[in-house]
């Protein structure tokens, strides 16, 4: 089974969403800001598709009290169990290439039914599925469970105890002795409280359980057997799923989601349905990884819906499968990211889960920035009574030169994202570009014109301050001496720094040569740079902002308050460092 297409009326935090869902994508991948309505989605599907007939609704899932809960979807792909005469293949729709339904199938359509959960103020939950005249017909628990929907929510260490509800129920059940076999240990228990060996060979299903579990990077089993959990009471008295001595339930957090994940995945009568909110959740990033990458690879999967707040979860989640969620008064939107973004989301996987971007073109500008953050956490943000970059939500990322940051800045900017761009002057080609960027309502900081980041730190020095920074470069081994006197040679300059500073040129002629030699490529293309990686220039930032940062004349250089700026917070600290 496959969702193709969901809509959501009344429920929650969301008043309205439509939601069509390609055929091609099995993974998806929610992101967004807290309380966009991500977790609600899954909820919804889990309460419309599920196997559920009691629902926990009461007066808060309503958006508006006044209006029924709508909640309907489009399923393709269904179990051949479900598409016989005498269960809903005479309610068959055909789905068009474009999305669009047509009352039965025709040629070129994909097979698909419409099935739809109405719940009303008398909080009784009615589910249906419609027919080619848009009438309703029951849509049973028996048929819903055929579905194989999973959700991995509050209530994973249910599954890891046998009751007749849960899915370590449901995996036994056809398991002949099963039954009878936990109803005489429950007995044993009772009686003797003590450890208690069924006659009936579960270990089959055990070991299938241990095998999906430890598959998707749970903790590593010994041999699964049933046994009592004296902490809880259910229909066969507490029976539950044991690892050696040891109660699943006891496990850590990640390994008892998993574990359950993988009994509700085994109990699907076909393809499974996962639904799993924030799947980081009791996860080392290794192990997220890899469940990740189960997903993607299961042919047992029919499709998975997962939320994340982790940057581990965007890194290896294929690009397009990561889904935005938004939403504006409650009217959600969920719309796929576009590939102009794609391959950001493993260099720079945060930008995704932020609420402010700043866009810078390279490695450098992306140092010299997290060294003002820090700076600015430290130091200036207290005397500015204002939150800490990473309280803000601020992330940098890298636009991989002029043309291609610009494009990312719209790209971002056209998905909602609070955007900014730092963008260097040398190349006027891309002012066209830049126009657009401006026109999406993205922020824009650019350098005086022909500037560029090394211009910037130039001319934010006088010559001693110029002698300093060199020296400091030369003495903290952020480049060789040797490659600043090829340099210094190459744009007609002494070759040191001492006589290069002293050379009779003027201070706009030297810091011209200087920016040309900081910046040198030699005829066959070999770069000559001196600060062009992330590290270097947080090193730079940091000896920049932490040697000069409370100097009247640094504080009002264009390098200081352009960066600042980006911040917005230039204008909250004067010149002499007060507010």
């Amino acid at each position: 089974m496959k969702i193709r297409e969901l809509t959501i009326e009344n429920f929650r935090g969301i008043k309205r969403l439509n939601w069509a869902i390609p055929a091609d994508k099995k993974l998806i991948c929610l992101i967004g800001k807290g309380d966009s309505g991500k977790s609600t989605i899954l909820d919804a599907i889990g309460w419309l598709l599920g196997s559920g007939w009691n629902l926990p609704v009461d007066a808060c899932d309503f958006n508006d009290e006044d209006k029924p809960i709508l909640l309907k979807a489009v399923l393709s792909e269904m179990p051949a169990s479900l598409i016989g005469f005498d269960a809903l293949g005479m309610y068959q729709r055909g789905i068009r290439a474009d999305g669009s339904l047509d009352a039965e199938p025709l040629d070129g359509d994909e097979s698909c039914v419409l099935v739809g959960l109405r719940i009303n103020t008398d909080l009784e939950p009615e589910w249906f599925v419609f027919d080619g005249d848009d009438g309703e017909r029951p849509f049973s628990v028996g048929m819903r469970r055929k579905l194989g929907v999973a959700q991995l929510g509050a209530r994973a260490d249910a599954d890891l105890r046998w009751t007749r509800s849960s899915a370590l129920g449901r995996v036994s059940r056809d398991v002949d002795g099963a039954q009878s076999a936990l109803v005489e240990a429950t007995s044993a228990a009772r009686r003797a409280v003590r450890e208690f060996e069924p006659d009936v060979n579960f270990s089959k299903v055990l070991s299938e359980i241990k095998g999906e579990a430890q598959g998707l990077g749970a903790a590593e089993f010994e041999e699964m057997r049933p046994g009592v959990d004296l902490s809880a009471s259910s229909a066969y008295g507490g029976i539950a799923l044991y690892s050696g001595s040891i109660p699943v339930s006891k496990f850590g957090l990640g390994t008892r989601r998993l574990t359950s994940l993988a009994i509700q995945k085994l109990a699907a009568t076909d393809k499974a349905t996962l639904l799993i909110d924030e799947l980081e959740s009791g996860l080392e990033p290794h192990r997220v990884i890899g469940i990740v990458e189960a997903f993607a690879t299961d042919s047992g999967i029919s499709q998975v819906f997962m939320t994340t707040h982790s940057s581990s979860v965007v890194e290896y989640c294929p690009a397009k499968s990561l889904v935005l969620v938004q939403n504006s008064n409650g009217v959600a939107s969920v719309e796929f990211i576009p590939e102009e973004l794609e391959g950001l989301h493993r260099s720079s996987p945060s930008s995704f889960l932020t609420r402010e971007i700043i866009i810078v073109e390279g490695k450098t500008e992306e140092g010299i920035l997290k060294a003002l953050f820090r700076y600015w956490n430290g130091i200036l943000r207290h005397a500015a009574a204002q939150p800490t970059t990473a309280a803000r939500g601020i992330v940098v990322c890298q636009g991989g030169g002029g043309a291609s940051a610009c494009g990312k800045s719209i790209a971002f900017a056209k998905l909602g994202y609070q955007v900014k761009l730092l963008v260097d002057a040398d190349d006027r080609s891309i002012d066209g570009k830049v126009s657009e960027v401006k026109a999406a309502g993205v922020t824009v900081s650019r350098w005086s014109d022909g500037w560029k980041i090394e211009s910037a730190i130039f001319n934010a020095l006088d010559r001693e301050r110029i002698t300093e920074f060199m020296s400091f470069l030369i003495v903290d081994e952020i480049v060789s001496d040797s490659k600043i006197r090829a340099g210094l040679v190459h744009v007609g300059l002494p070759p040191t720094v001492e006589e290069a500073v002293a050379s009779e040129v003027s201070d706009e002629v030297l810091r011209i040569k200087l920016t040309d030699a900081s910046t040198y490529r030699d005829e066959a293309g070999k770069d000559h740079s001196w600060f062009k990686s992330v590290q270097a220039g947080e090193l730079v930032g940091e000896w920049l902002f932490s040697r000069l940062g409370e100097k009247p004349e640094f504080k009002q250089t264009e390098f200081y308050g352009k960066l600042t700026g980006l911040l917005d917070v230039a204008d909250k600290i004067s010149p002499d460092g007060e507010k």
